[in-house]
């Protein structure tokens, strides 16, 4: 075999060089065709009650010298939450779990009722909720004066926070917390709790304003089964909000499947309470009225499963899972 010359290598690599050098200049066009020195192109989602604004707001920026049309596309616009004032701020929460589709119920309204009582029930205390609340007023004025001076708080603190959250959401998330507080404290004047302590024993029983003790058994119990009809509403009103967005995308077969979920979780529920108040046993034979309860969840298991396959059936035990979660609020006041 002959030797080849020391240039040939270098040579045969400059017509890949040049197809390279073309690619490349054709990325980067690309990436220009939308602006120049004189002009450029913009592309966006925009409700349609706010093209004329936008239009007249360019206009007289530039001078007359706008285009604005619609452009005709096959993908799914963004969602855009509509909420009052209040609520909006929790709107924090929702982009932080998942957005609802453009035809789905919006949680917002939702979210802004239970969170504050969630949280007020698990902290449960004058003294942890005047404390919070004095944190959360102070990061909202913080946020909103960064340049009023000093803090205490030390820099790499302040760091390692603002790369977990921007000041934005720290502003936003104080005011979520608020109501949350003042639910906080007025439940714990109600279980006369101040940093654990209550009235009574700091006072030595002179003043004692305990409307409901939380700790005694009886309290407990009541709690409890509370949380459980807590649990079970908050399930009931997410498998209705799943019929209504079924039906609205026109999913008549996930509309019933949800449905059924919904028949199905009361019918435990309902099934639970009877045990519970010993107005049937475990024993269909001893209480026909066990037997019901039983016939209905089988039928109802049945019809999940011809719905949504054997993995729907599976999924019963989440389903009661779900509904006891919420006793985990008691958990933490206690």
């Amino acid at each position: 075999a002959r030797p080849s010359s020391p240039g040939a290598g270098s040579r045969s690599l400059l017509p890949l060089e040049e197809q390279l050098d073309v690619e490349a200049r054709k990325a980067e066009l690309i990436s220009r065709m939308g602006s120049s020195r004189e002009a450029f192109a913009l592309e966006g989602w925009m409700p349609k009650d706010r093209v004329d604004g936008l239009a007249q707001g360019l206009e007289g920026l530039t001078g007359g010298r706008t285009l604005l049309f619609p452009v005709k596309s096959e993908e799914s616009p963004p969602t855009l939450l509509k909420n009052r004032r209040g609520p909006r701020t929790y709107e924090f929460f929702i982009r932080f779990y998942s957005f609802p589709q453009s035809a789905e119920i919006d949680p917002t309204l939702v979210f802004a009722i239970v969170f504050p009582i969630f949280f007020g029930v698990m902290l449960g205390d004058v003294g942890y909720g005047a404390v919070i609340l004095a944190i959360c007023l102070w990061l909202i004025w913080r946020v909103g004066n960064p340049r009023a001076g000093r803090t205490l708080v030390p820099r790499s603190l302040v760091r390692f926070t603002t790369m977990i959250m921007p000041p934005s959401g720290m502003k936003q998330l104080a005011k979520a917390l608020i109501p949350g507080c003042l639910v906080a404290m007025g439940l714990g004047v109600l279980f006369d709790e101040y940093f654990g302590f209550s009235l009574a024993q700091i006072t030595f029983g002179h003043f004692n304003f305990q409307l409901f003790d939380p700790v005694s058994n009886s309290g407990v119990a009541k709690l409890l089964l509370y949380a459980g009809y807590t649990g079970l509403a908050m399930v009931s009103l997410g498998f209705l909000f799943g019929v209504v967005n079924s039906l609205t995308e026109g999913k008549k077969r996930e509309a019933i499947a949800k449905g059924i979920w919904l028949v199905l979780a009361w019918d435990i529920a309902l099934a639970g309470l009877a045990l519970l108040h010993k107005q049937i046993t475990i024993n269909p034979v001893a209480t026909p009225l066990t037997g019901v309860f039983l016939g209905v969840a089988v039928v109802l298991i049945l019809g999940v499963a011809a719905l949504e396959g054997g993995q729907g059936a599976i999924e019963v035990m989440s389903l009661v899972s779900h509904i006891l979660s919420y006793t985990r609020l008691v958990g933490i006041l206690l």
